[in-house]
């Protein structure tokens, strides 16, 4: 039978009467009822799953201002270890020296440098593809080696973090009679020079601000700016790379940002030495302590708080 002839589907409602008569005033009743109930249902889903949607977006924005809490010390990086967590490190060894570290097993041989600070902010890009069999050991394709942004010391480990605060590779110490292994890298960093804060007016880039935007120096000799391919640049993406040409020469390496402070620390690999313009966009990535945002303009730091140079985003072709 019909819903319109169920007493029990219609609240309300009346079986027709012996006389066909059809109870269209209480079944019409029931009707909005039921519409009613049904809106009330849309309306309280609507709001359940706006109010995830703005759960999720909130914790989204709070990993993505993550900082470890106290005061770090690099030197704690420095030792020989078994590192988990990458399958392309799996019964290899990690030598760490100050500044530089190398992979070992009994085939293999790959170097990389890395920089960090007593925020416990940390840059680390790999210099060599190795010697020996160390194809893909350092798995960079999809960007989590460069990736590593802060190091947290632990009582028994050393956990190596992403921007986000997620484990990327765990250190657990190596037996004793592997500390040889440390052998030829440096083991003493030189004294750490504390970061001044960013000058009154500069804001803090964020990861979406910094990435994906081809930034220009603006201190560059006349003549010297080039143009198209020949032109200086630096680009930051948001696996943890960054790359730049100082006008014919390609270079690249790695980056690090503090949410909060402005402290940055970038490493980099080898480049070619053509002779052109020869703009010192790589030393400037490099060699800043800070970086921060005056209007739409992209300025790095000395440690002291040295404005060292400019960048402004490459504006977007005409036409």
């Amino acid at each position: 039978m019909g819903v319109d002839g169920d007493a029990s589907a219609i609240p309300g409602g009346a079986m027709s009467d012996e006389m066909g008569q059809t109870p269209t005033k209480n079944g019409g009743r029931g009707q909005a009822f039921a519409g009613i109930a049904l809106a009330v249902l849309v309306a309280s889903l609507v709001v359940v799953l706006f109010a995830q949607l703005r759960s999720s977006t909130a914790s989204t924005d709070a990993s993505a201002r993550y900082a470890p809490a106290g005061v770090a010390n690099p030197s704690d990086l420095v030792g020989v270890w078994w590192p988990r967590g990458r399958d392309s490190l799996d019964g290899r060894l990690l030598a760490v020296g100050a500044g530089e570290f190398a992979v070992f097993d009994d085939f293999c041989k790959a170097d990389g440098s890395w920089r960090a600070s007593s925020s416990g902010l940390m840059s680390t890009f790999y210099t060599s593809s190795g010697s020996g069999q160390c194809d893909g050991v350092f798995d960079v394709s999809d960007g989590w080696f460069a990736g590593i942004t802060w190091f947290v010391v632990k009582e028994d480990r050393v956990e190596l973090l992403s921007a986000s605060g997620k484990t990327v590779l765990t250190l657990e110490p190596a037996e004793q009679s592997s500390t040889k292994m440390l052998d030829g890298l440096a083991q003493k960093f030189p004294a750490e020079k504390p970061v001044a804060p960013l000058p009154a007016g500069f804001e803090v880039p964020s990861t979406e601000q910094l990435v994906d935007v081809r930034w220009l120096p603006l201190d560059v000799p006349v003549g010297h700016q080039g143009a198209g391919a020949d032109r200086a640049f630096a680009e930051f993406s948001g696996n943890g790379y960054w790359q730049a040409s100082d006008g014919c020469n390609g270079q690249r390496g790695s980056w690090a940002l503090h949410p909060d402070t402005g402290e940055w620390l970038a490493t980099s690999g080898f480049s070619t030495l053509m002779g052109c313009a020869n703009v010192p966009v790589a030393e400037t990535v490099t060699g800043a302590a800070a970086v921060g945002l005056d209007g739409e303009q992209l300025v790095f730091f000395g440690a002291g708080g040295d404005e060292m140079d400019r960048f402004a985003p490459e504006p977007a072709p005409v036409g």
